[in-house]
Order: structure tokens, then C-alpha cells, then sequence
């Protein structure tokens, strides 16, 4: 994603610097419409916001950030990870503690119910 919003900035600067200006509505209309149908949710979100508030609601610099944050959370879901967290409590102390769910079967005592 990075990459690809490098591109188009670096085409928006190279347009610029030759006087052919492009609204930001375009670039924007570009991106949405350029993006996998995994950005879709992403997609019909901001562009309701446009259309609720006004064209000038989101600059391209906060769009990039929201595909680039997003590009995250897909890449993560894809890898299979999640970040749940449990409370254990050891057997011995009462003593609770936060780890990974997929660590908690793992540290938690037999007999204990993780109550």
C-alpha cells in the first residue's frame, strides 16, 4: 500500500511541478477506485463521509494514513493472529496476570478454570 501511495503522490508532484494541477476529488476518486475489493468497507466509509459533510471533510494526507492503517489490519488478519488477550490466575499466588490467549492454555495450572 505504501508503495502504491508513493506512486500517486509521486505523480501528483511530477504533474505539479508542471503546472497541470489535479483537484484533490480526482486523486481521491483515483485512489477508492484503484483499491482491491478488500478496502471495501473502507471505501463506502469514507466516501459517505464525503457525501455527508462536504468534499473538503478528509485531506489525502489522513486518506493515506486510513488506507495505510488498514492495509495493516488486513495484512494481520490475513496472517491468522489475533491480539486476545486473557486473565490468568496461577494456582499457587492468585497472582493474575494478561498474555495471549494462545499462551494461556499453556501457563495455566490443570484444575484451573481461569475464573
Amino acid at each position: 500500500m505504501k508503495i502504491y501511495l508513493n506512486q500517486v503522490k509521486r505523480l501528483s508532484n511530477q504533474l505539479t511541478a508542471k503546472n497541470v494541477i489535479i483537484p484533490e476529488k480526482v486523486i481521491f476518486a483515483w485512489v477508492l477506485n484503484n483499491l482491491s475489493p478488500n478496502y471495501e468497507t473502507l471505501i463506502t466509509t469514507i466516501t459517505q463521509s464525503i457525501r455527508v459533510n462536504s468534499s473538503d471533510s478528509i485531506k489525502l494526507e489522513e486518506l493515506f494514513s486510513n488506507l495505510i492503517d488498514e492495509s495493516k489490519r488486513l495484512k494481520h488478519k490475513d496472517s491468522g493472529e489475533t491480539a486476545l488477550v486473557t486473565t490468568v490466575r496461577t494456582h499457587l499466588t492468585g497472582y493474575e496476570r494478561c498474555v495471549p490467549a494462545r499462551l494461556a492454555r499453556e501457563v495455566r495450572p490443570k484444575g484451573l478454570t481461569g475464573e
